[in-house]
């Protein structure tokens, strides 16, 4: 679940939800603007943030 909300990936993290059905009702209820963003922190998203850093690092970049 935590690679999932790291990836934004709302497939899989529905998926891995102890409760899918309810998990797609609320996302559906309070769809960002911004689909690569949760509906908590909208523009600024820190799963976003973290992801853009976790790419960097894979890639071996330096931050």
């Amino acid at each position: 679940m935590s690679k999932a909300r790291r990836d934004l990936n709302w497939e899989k993290q529905f998926d891995l939800a102890l409760f899918p059905e309810d998990a797609r009702a609320i996302r559906a209820s309070r769809t960002p603007e911004d689909e690569d963003t949760c509906t908590m922190c909208g523009d600024f998203c820190a799963s976003r943030g973290a992801g853009e850093l976790f790419k960097k690092d894979l890639r071996g970049d330096k931050i």
